[in-house]
């Protein structure tokens, strides 16, 4: 593995970011930061950009959310039991997150 490789898997590990957003730029930004500090060895010095506000970020999220529970719910059959076991997750949570979106598991029977 690379200095910059081993860079970017450090900042990446750091932030949690994951290998896929919403749009990439989380996951650009810290890369070049990452190949600018193996490069110069100075701090990581961000890109100027537009930067998402709270609410857009939070949009991102929930539809990624939502996203997620429909392809567990999909998978099992609308089974919320096996959906939860799939995800991970508690029963009671996924009940509440498919509360918070509006599904009902029936659609997908």
């Amino acid at each position: 593995m690379s200095g910059v490789d081993f860079a970017l898997a450090e900042l990446l590990n750091a932030g949690n970011i994951a290998e896929t957003s919403c749009d990439g730029t989380a996951k650009d930004m810290l890369k070049e930061a990452a190949l600018n500090y193996a490069r110069s060895r100075n701090p990581p010095k961000w890109p100027d950009t537009d930067w998402r506000t709270y609410a857009e970020l939070q949009s991102c999220w929930r539809e990624e959310e939502f996203q997620w529970l429909v392809a567990h719910l999909r998978f099992t059959q609308g089974n919320v039991s096996a959906a939860a076991k799939r995800a991970e997750i508690d029963r009671r949570l996924m009940y509440r997150l498919m509360q918070r979106y509006d599904i009902d598991p029936e659609i997908y029977r």
